[in-house]
């Protein structure tokens, strides 16, 4: 799960015009990732 989250970090980070959608998956992933756990 990490990982995952390390890697929707550096997308968000690498891409700046498209923020918003990574950044609301970024939440989505930590979510889910919460649930799971």
């Amino acid at each position: 799960m990490e990982t995952r989250q390390t890697a929707i970090l550096l997308v968000n980070t690498s891409t700046t015009n498209s923020t918003a959608p990574v950044s609301l998956a970024g939440r989505d992933a930590k979510f889910a990732g919460q649930i799971l756990d």
